[in-house]
């Protein structure tokens, strides 16, 4: 692993230097004027970044901070007795591999370091196909010029489209986290199918566990251009109902848990469908396909977004709604007659 400390006085890293060498990584320390220029040419995996104050209230090291957030992003660890003082604002950069630690013990540092370690070439690698898948997403532009496009919403939805298909790995012999179908933070402003929400007051005053949620199940597009005068969303339960929901009252431990992991490979069963929780964010629910109701548009700014379900888990969930919503109604048909003629008791096995 790669560290570069933008630092002006070494002495005050000399506990974090000694770290790294032991830790066997390969480090650099770098004054102000040199640091935000020498991060291209060092390729750091983590900057340790210090926040230097002048008589004339200017931070230097804040405008570096910016620039590494725009334009060379990466793991940085703000590591300043001037975090308090500068122009910093911190809820502008809201991403867990950013730190924010008061100069003075070094172990807080240490610690980020730590656990960024494993994972710094798997951020590393990443990186570097988005870049890759960046610059395919500009093949789109020969398809552009032939057709002359000149709309600028257009060719920036081709060329992110494309991007977006070209970056992309697959799971081999891997199993994703339950919470992986979702994507949280949601990065949509916009309500959309498969966004699980609940009321703005309830996100305030209760406990996750406590409230109430729904699933939006209308169209985004419908949503997000007001083609429909409400919102259709089904309501979620908790999971205190899920054995009589799901018919494994009558089975033991080990049977109800085997039916239990069948159905969740499937995602749903008959009316219900089965969401994971997510940390404190969100408990498990089930969504009730049969328990539905609408949203005026004029209320929606009365619910909070909790987490969207990305593809093709969002598609699953609205396949098991057409699945139950939308089938045909059949009468009854007196099955047990054509099973007899099917399988006949003639006490062949055949």
């Amino acid at each position: 692993m790669k560290v570069l400390m933008i630092e002006d006085n070494s002495a005050d890293v000399a506990g974090i230097i000694d770290y790294c060498s032991e830790q066997g990584w390969e480090q650099e320390v770098k004054k102000f004027d040199e640091g935000l220029k020498y991060i291209e040419e060092f390729d750091p995996d983590i900057i340790v970044l210090d926040l230097q104050y002048k008589e004339d209230e200017s931070f230097p090291g804040t405008s570096i901070f910016n620039s590494i957030w725009d334009k060379s992003f990466r793991p940085v660890c703000v590591f300043s007795g001037q975090i308090v003082n500068s122009t910093l604002e911190q809820d502008k950069f809201p991403s867990p591999l950013v730190r924010f630690v008061d100069k003075g013990d070094e172990s807080p540092v240490k610690d980020y370091l730590a656990q960024i370690a494993p994972y710094a070439n798997c951020i590393r690698e990443i990186q570097k196909s988005m870049r890759e898948a960046f610059r395919c997403s500009f093949d789109v532009f020969e398809l552009i010029f032939k057709d002359s496009i000149k709309n600028e919403n257009v060719i920036a939805y081709l060329c992110t489209s494309r991007m977006r298909d070209s970056f992309s790995f697959e799971l081999r012999d891997s199993a994703l986290p339950a919470w992986g179908q979702y994507i949280y933070p949601s990065l949509s402003e916009h309500l959309s199918t498969g966004d699980v929400v609940c009321l703005e007051d309830e996100f305030k005053s209760k406990a996750p566990q406590d409230r109430t949620y729904y699933v939006i199940m209308s169209q985004s597009c419908d949503i997000i251009h007001k083609k429909i005068p409400r919102v259709l969303a089904v309501k979620c339960k908790d999971k205190k109902s899920l054995r009589k929901d799901l018919c494994l009252l009558d089975k033991d431990l080990k049977s109800a848990r085997k039916k239990l992991s069948s159905i969740l490979n499937t995602g749903y069963s008959n009316r219900f469908f089965i969401l994971p929780s997510l940390g404190e964010i969100l408990p498990d629910l089930i969504v009730d396909m049969k328990d539905i109701c609408t949203i005026e548009f004029g209320d929606l700014d009365k619910y909070k977004k909790i987490i969207s379900l990305s593809s093709p888990y969002c598609e699953r969930l609205v396949w098991a709604y057409m699945q139950n919503a939308c089938r045909p109604g059949v009468p009854t048909l007196d099955v047990e007659k054509w099973v007899e003629r099917l399988i006949p008791d003639n006490g062949s096995n055949e």
